[in-house]
């Protein structure tokens, strides 16, 4: 992914990657790019279809894992199955970057019944 390559040396502040099909692959990839930036301040990856039955496994300890070491980035935004939402607030506390979890049934075009997912 060309993104990931370039966002550490690239001088953007604030990108939003809202609805852009980048999946957890994807937006972890992003996600730990971001965190090695100098001057990006917030990353917003909501409504990514990030559904996974083991979301707080296979995405939120690696983001919180990669955010503990970020330069720059102060507010990451990111979409979480409702269900899992407790949770994966638990493992986002005492870290440099403020975590702010969107539950992916808020959006519509985020919910599984759109996407060919299920919870």
């Amino acid at each position: 992914m060309l993104l990931e390559e370039i966002l550490p040396h690239c001088q953007l502040r604030d990108l939003s990657l809202y609805r852009s099909g980048i999946g957890l692959d994807g937006l972890r990839r992003v996600a730990e790019a971001a965190c090695k930036s100098g001057t990006l301040r917030a990353l917003d990856v909501t409504a990514n279809g990030q559904h996974c039955e083991r979301w707080v496994e296979a995405l939120g300890k690696p983001l919180a894992f990669a955010l503990a070491s970020a330069k720059s980035l102060k507010v990451l935004t990111l979409s979480c199955p409702e269900q899992q939402l407790q949770a994966a607030t638990g493992i986002f506390q005492d870290l440099p970057v403020r975590v702010i979890l969107v539950p992916n049934e808020q959006n519509n075009y985020n919910r599984p019944m759109f996407l060919g997912h299920s919870d």
